[in-house]
């Protein structure tokens, strides 16, 4: 009871995978069928009970998720009519777009709890989260790098009251957590910057 672990390997063939594109002029955004992809990989998980109230918890995933068969029409505009030019591009062997390679989650814990004491429990944890490489479009020209969070949480609960103190992206990470293509600009989502907040909870 110290210990659990598990890792599994997965093989998907998709066909008529959807995706969500923009329309060409920016006004909307539409579902397409993408033809096939492969996604292969492994998922690991990992409990551990450390005793004295410290337990450590570690997830990982790994996920190669590619077109195998895949074209689509793309309209570009000439550099001398400057007039919009429809041709097909084959995606074949591209990586799915907004699909993280790496997922990583690795978190320590604490946890006692009090007798005949102005509070009933003590908690605390700090939690590294780690994501990339992300592909944001189907040509693979546009994506996210692996990227890394650091947060951290202290609470104290007394009866049906809880209390929370938490930081969230403490080393104050630069990442883009969404991306897209509007009338020929391309727009990101900054990903948050570091954060300090308090919760209290309530229970009944």
């Amino acid at each position: 009871d110290h210990l659990k672990s598990s890792i599994s390997l997965f093989y998907i063939n998709i066909n008529d995978l959807q995706l969500t594109q923009f329309v060409p002029n920016g006004l909307g955004r539409k579902i397409t069928n993408a033809g096939q992809a492969v996604s292969k990989g492994l998922e690991f998980g990992m409990d551990a009970n450390l005793g004295n109230g410290f337990s450590a918890t570690l997830n990982y995933g790994y996920a190669n998720a590619t077109f195998t068969n895949y074209s689509d029409s793309v309209q570009t505009f000439d550099p001398i009519t400057h007039q919009p030019v429809n041709s097909r591009v084959d995606y074949k062997g591209k990586f799915v777009p907004y699909a993280p390679q790496n997922t990583l989650s690795l978190s320590a814990n604490y946890e006692h709890r009090f007798k005949n004491a102005c509070i009933d429990r003590l908690m605390a944890s700090v939690q590294y989260t780690g994501i990339g490489k992300i592909y944001w479009d189907e040509a693979n020209d546009i994506s996210q790098d692996y990227y890394s969070l650091l947060n951290a949480k202290l609470g104290v609960t007394k009866g049906i009251f809880g209390l929370e103190i938490w930081a969230k992206n403490m080393l104050d990470t630069h990442y883009n957590a969404f991306y897209f293509d509007s009338s020929g600009s391309k727009f990101f989502q900054v990903g948050r910057p570091v954060e300090f907040g308090a919760t209290l909870n309530l229970q009944f």
